[in-house]
């Protein structure tokens, strides 16, 4: 599970995108890893578009959270 904050001024500037983009590719470097999920409230739109841009599928609502879900897939 991986999580992050950036201070106000940090924001709207794609740091979040680029950390998790690298930390997804180094996740798919690895055989083991076969599923990543991440969560977010669902009044968090910043995230879900971090997410979505990283390639991650919303699965499901529940309890005012969005739960969201990449799966590795062997090439």
């Amino acid at each position: 599970m991986f999580g992050y904050g950036l201070v106000p001024g940090a924001r709207g500037h794609g740091y979040a995108t680029e950390a998790l983009g690298g930390l997804v590719a180094f996740c798919r470097s690895h055989a083991e890893v076969r599923t990543m999920v991440a969560d977010t409230e669902t009044g968090n739109a910043p995230s879900q578009r971090v997410l979505d841009k990283t390639g991650f599928a919303l699965v499901k609502e529940e309890g005012g959270l969005y739960f969201y879900r990449q799966d590795v897939t062997e090439s």
